[in-house]
């Protein structure tokens, strides 16, 4: 066994080597992205609904879970919200 791997039990005795440490990609929830960027939740769910370039990265139950570059996007995107709001009220 490698140093910074471990061995996780999985199906029918067969093993899947799965890495430890910084290696795991960190993936997040709506309400974290959402905390992060000190946003309400439903100005960042609409960015998700709504951009279909932002796509998450993994499925847990019906939960959707984002890669940390969704982050980014979504600042990104609501900016650009805001943007065109404050061009618009001239």
């Amino acid at each position: 066994m490698n140093e910074g791997s471990c061995y996780v039990p999985f199906t029918m005795g067969a093993r899947l080597m799965v890495p430890t440490g910084s290696n795991l990609p960190r993936l997040v929830t709506i309400g974290v992205i959402a905390s992060e960027l000190g946003e309400p939740m439903h100005r960042v769910r609409r960015v998700l609904e709504s951009r279909v370039h932002i796509r998450p990265k993994a499925l847990a139950g019906m939960t959707r879970l984002y890669g940390s570059d969704a982050i980014a996007m979504v600042r990104h995107e609501l900016n650009a919200v805001d943007a065109r709001r404050m061009r618009g009220t001239r």
